[in-house]
């Protein structure tokens, strides 16, 4: 019997071997691209929400009876830190401090709040509105009023 015919059944069973590694290998990385790209997918919230602030939206039912309103003084009183209260405001928005942030007054007091502006379509210091939100008084963070709809009255 020959080496040369005892090497060659094994160069070839080698290769079939280094074969099948190479079809384990991209069959894996195929797996794997599927699987983080449908997590992905199902991560993404379609660009809904990148972080920003809600959007200011109004609601297609148009109720013009009393409502429960609220002051700024009385926000701090009425907020809790274990559980979300939506609470609702009316006054002015009297200056843009940013993109995002404005100051709001009841007349009395003011506070900072938080929305997209061009979510809303344009408005002055004079036009009175009614917001409604979340009250936000965070341990690190200045107090200030997420909105979640605006008004313009």
């Amino acid at each position: 019997m020959n080496i040369q015919n005892l090497v060659e059944p094994a160069k070839e069973k080698i290769n079939n071997i280094r074969a099948d590694r190479k079809k384990s290998l991209a069959t894996v990385v195929i797996l794997s691209t599927l699987l983080v790209g449908s997590g992905a997918a199902l991560a993404s919230d379609g660009g809904h929400d990148k972080g920003e602030y809600h959007t200011a939206t109004q609601s297609s039912i148009n109720y013009t009876g009393p409502i429960d309103l609220v002051t700024i003084s009385e926000l701090s009183e009425k907020d809790s830190w274990f559980e979300d209260q939506s609470f609702t405001l009316e006054r002015y928005i009297i200056k843009q401090v940013n993109d995002q942030k404005f100051l709001f007054t009841d007349g009395v007091d003011e506070t900072t709040i938080n929305f997209r502006a061009d979510s809303v379509g344009s408005f002055s210091d004079n036009d009175k509105v009614r917001i409604t939100g979340e009250y936000e008084n965070e341990f690190f963070s200045s107090p200030h009023f997420d909105i979640k709809q605006i008004s313009l009255l």
